[in-house]
């Protein structure tokens, strides 16, 4: 008796299959970046993303009294700016040199945005370096860093630096005044992908 080959059924559709526990464990984070707005191909990359981030926000608020009412009444005044805190770390053990490399640029390029720009002539062009902040699907801001406090840990028989952490704090900064309704949509994402950097250049004022 000869088998007969089974047409497989084109308007059945093929229930794709469950995703394994390895699939899962193996699915790699989009990585957190810092992005140079003046440069935008002078970004940097975690080498894993932080495993907590804090966020603080402030406002300041008028007291105004009205006569015979029996409380005061409170009128907004300006809001802090955002600030958002996490840690970084970097691990160069057993890599090659390029990775090495590559991590201890990440560190100057950290320094480097506690300094002014070279020939600035005006207070706009000595104001703090502006970066864009991007946490994939949670953040997407345009940032100064407020205060980063290194902790480098572990050198080679060379005294090459192997591994360091960095608790980096952030600060919003804008120009343009951000409304309640504004954040109601957008929360913190408020700098669409990373692809807005290269628009950043053309956008500081509404930055």
């Amino acid at each position: 008796m000869v088998a007969q080959r089974r047409v497989p059924n084109p308007n059945r559709k093929r229930q794709p299959a469950p995703a394994s526990i390895s699939d899962t464990l193996n699915r790699v984070a989009p990585k957190m970046s810092l992005t140079n707005i003046v440069d935008p191909i002078d970004t940097i990359f975690a080498q894993f993303n932080p495993e907590e981030i804090r966020e603080q926000l402030r406002s300041v608020w008028e007291r105004i009294t009205i006569p015979g009412l029996s409380h005061q009444r409170l009128n907004f005044v300006s809001s802090d700016n955002y600030k958002t805190r996490f840690t970084l770390k970097y691990d160069a053990t057993g890599r090659d040199q390029a990775t090495q490399e590559e991590f201890e640029d990440n560190r100057k390029w950290i320094h480097a945005h506690f300094h002014p720009r070279g020939g600035a002539d005006s207070i706009l062009g000595g104001e703090a370096p502006r970066i864009l902040f991007i946490w994939p699907g949670l953040i997407s801001l345009t940032a100064i860093i407020d205060g980063a406090d290194f902790r480098l840990k572990r050198f080679s028989s060379e005294l090459k630096l192997l591994a360091w952490e960095v608790a980096i704090e952030l600060s919003e900064i804008r120009d343009a005044r951000l409304t309640f309704e504004e954040v109601r949509v957008q929360g913190t994402q408020r700098r669409g992908s990373p692809a807005s950097a290269l628009a950043a250049l053309s956008e500081l004022g509404s930055v």
